[in-house]
């Protein structure tokens, strides 16, 4: 299944990854991709062209990272659409595609919107 990580360290890229697609395998590699338990965010259609998305953080990032901002990944989520207006998102992201109660390769439209706002 393919990925896009939206690291926390601004120097990093935004990468596309492949992770296994046998369910055990795919949660480990998500744990260790997000330090921990993990906490499911609608991506609003609307960013996406229609297609469904789900973000994925760690459930305790604002703790564990201490306030510190993964600013392109806040601003993915569009604050005011996909997030509260004053909120936003710490530590690292995982953007997945979502089908059938099920996680999938993200859409297409996911790597075209980060050309539009990074």
């Amino acid at each position: 299944m393919r990925v896009i990580l939206f690291p926390y360290q601004s120097e990093q890229p935004i990468e596309e990854l492949d992770i296994p697609d046998v369910p055990v395998e795919r949660i480990q590699s998500l744990y260790r991709l997000l330090g921990g338990d993990l906490l499911t965010l609608d991506v609003p259609q609307q960013l996406l062209k229609g297609n469904a998305a789900v973000a994925l953080i760690n459930s305790d990032a604002k703790a564990i990272y201490r306030g510190s901002l993964n600013y392109r990944a806040t601003l993915f989520m569009s604050p005011g659409l996909g997030i509260l207006a004053d909120d936003y998102i710490a530590g690292p992201m995982l953007v997945a595609g979502f089908a059938n109660h099920n996680l999938v390769d993200a859409p297409k439209s996911v790597l075209e919107r980060i050309g539009n706002i990074i």
